[in-house]
């Protein structure tokens, strides 16, 4: 069987388009108030995918450029409406395959982890375990790499931070072809919608 290369296109508009690959993402984990001081904890994830539906993802920044349009023309008179808006923009982390197999694609986190056999890795690779999405990606001719999604890592980003962190165009990687984020979010929608039947204890009969 022949090997599913992902095809990518070039991301142009300052909206968030589903499938996005956006380098350098920060995730708040935890924030304390300390002497009277915050202490914020970061997470950077060196890449994640945007999984936002891209209808409402451009929608949203439509109702923004509205908002921003009538806000200009009464010299900011006005409240800005929120209701259309969009809170946050749903992402997961990108890994590479090796990194995941060697067990290193936590190491920027401080967190070692189990190396994976090559069963499981047949098995990530051909997308058979709900958890990973495989893709295998030209990013110049003839040279291809192989990113991992964590459906479970999921976590949300601000609109404003994210399209902000958007406007440096060192940030943006690629974005998926449209067949392919429609893969990605069908299998994100099946890993969300899995159901966890309780474990169930057998009693021997006497």
């Amino acid at each position: 069987m022949n090997e599913i290369i992902t095809k990518i296109i070039e991301s142009e508009d300052s909206h968030i388009y589903q499938g996005e690959f956006i380098k350098n993402v920060e995730f708040i984990e935890d924030f304390n108030e300390k002497d009277g001081n915050i202490e914020i904890s970061i997470i950077n994830f060196p890449l994640v995918v945007a999984l936002t539906q891209e209808c409402d993802s451009t929608q949203d920044y439509k109702n923004r450029l509205k908002e921003y349009q009538k806000r200009k023309e009464t010299e900011g008179r006005e409240g800005v409406e929120r209701n259309p808006y969009l809170l946050s923009i749903m992402v997961a982390p990108v890994y590479l395959l090796d990194d995941i197999k060697a067990g290193k694609h936590l190491e920027h986190l401080g967190i070692s982890c189990r190396t994976i056999s090559s069963n499981e890795i047949k098995k990530i690779k051909q997308n058979a375990d709900a958890r990973y999405h495989y893709m295998k990606i030209e990013v110049l001719s003839g040279k291809y790499i192989e990113y991992i999604v964590d459906f479970k890592q999921y976590f949300t980003v601000n609109v404003d931070k994210i399209l902000q962190h958007k406007r440096n165009k060192e940030n943006i990687q690629f974005v998926l072809g449209d067949l392919f984020k429609e893969s990605l979010s069908q299998r994100f929608s099946n890993y969300l919608s899995r159901i966890g039947l309780p474990e169930t204890e057998i009693k021997e009969e006497e």
